[in-house]
């Protein structure tokens, strides 16, 4: 994360260069504070990880001094990965510590429930966990996010597979545009090398146990996760519930440190390929 660094700082100069920033917008003499509302309890908790790394980030660059002369604090509310939830925790935040901006905030639904009332109080959202392109298309000057898209991840694990291996394959996608499309990039680029095998996602809330079990049982020896976070961690719970022994291949989903503990047995399997 070292190279958020100077993203930051560049992003406090150019606030700092306003002159208008005081105790009102989270700059006091000596701190600078941040908020964010994240899923510190609730179905998603496993997310709070998230404010967990950035106090230690926000630890390592106040031993260098911190930032403009000024240490970064952080404050997390609790949103339940709701809407409602979020903008609960918006207004506690923004009535009881009036960070400077949001930083990592849970997305999408989320944080875009906030998102007209930071707008308003001229907020900006920094490093917002998504990769959709209503955060980036058009340019917005007040939100940054920084997951790359599906296509991009696509094309990461397909450039690897190119070159490394040589054996059947299998895409597993979600039924969503992003999705189909990233699918789609892997066809045209591995297709006429590699034998491919396109499974679509069960929808959303729906078991998909049984097509982890016809995947299985045609044994190809590599499946690609084209999914949001949610439904990758549905199939790997699958697959590790039916035996599935081919090797996996995800993106920036499973690159958090729970992975190792939850998936013990089809651990030796996973590969992580991100542009992240």
């Amino acid at each position: 994360m070292r190279f958020l660094f100077p993203l930051l700082l560049s992003l406090f100069s150019l606030l700092f260069s306003s002159g208008s920033l005081s105790a009102e917008t989270g700059v006091a003499e000596r701190s600078i504070l941040l908020g964010s509302h994240l899923p510190l309890s609730g179905a998603a908790s496993e997310f709070s990880e998230t404010a967990k790394g950035a106090q230690a980030f926000f630890q390592y660059i106040n031993d260098q001094g911190g930032v403009l002369g000024r240490r970064l604090e952080l404050r997390v509310e609790d949103d339940r990965f709701l809407p409602q939830g979020a903008v609960r925790a918006t207004e506690t935040l923004i009535t009881e510590a009036a960070p400077l901006l949001f930083f990592a905030p849970s997305a999408d639904q989320t944080h875009l429930a906030v998102r007209p009332f930071l707008q308003q109080l001229k907020r900006p959202s920094f490093w917002v966990p998504s990769h959709r392109e209503q955060w980036t298309k058009p340019v917005q000057p007040d939100v940054f996010a920084f997951l790359p898209s599906p296509q991009v991840e696509a094309r990461v694990v397909g450039q690897y597979l190119q070159q490394q291996i040589r054996t059947t394959l299998t895409v597993w996608y979600q039924d969503d545009p992003d999705y189909r499309e990233a699918a789609g990039w892997l066809r045209s680029l591995l297709e006429t090398t590699l034998p491919l095998r396109f499974v679509q996602a069960a929808a959303p809330g729906s078991t998909v146990l049984s097509e982890v079990e016809a995947i299985r049982d045609q044994r190809p020896g590599g499946v690609i996760l084209l999914a949001e976070y949610g439904l990758t961690h549905a199939f790997l719970e699958a697959a590790q519930r039916v035996g599935l022994r081919s090797d996996l291949y995800v993106g920036s989903a499973l690159a958090e440190m729970q992975t190792a503990q939850r998936y013990p047995r089809i651990l030796p399997q996973l590969r992580i390929l991100s542009a992240l």
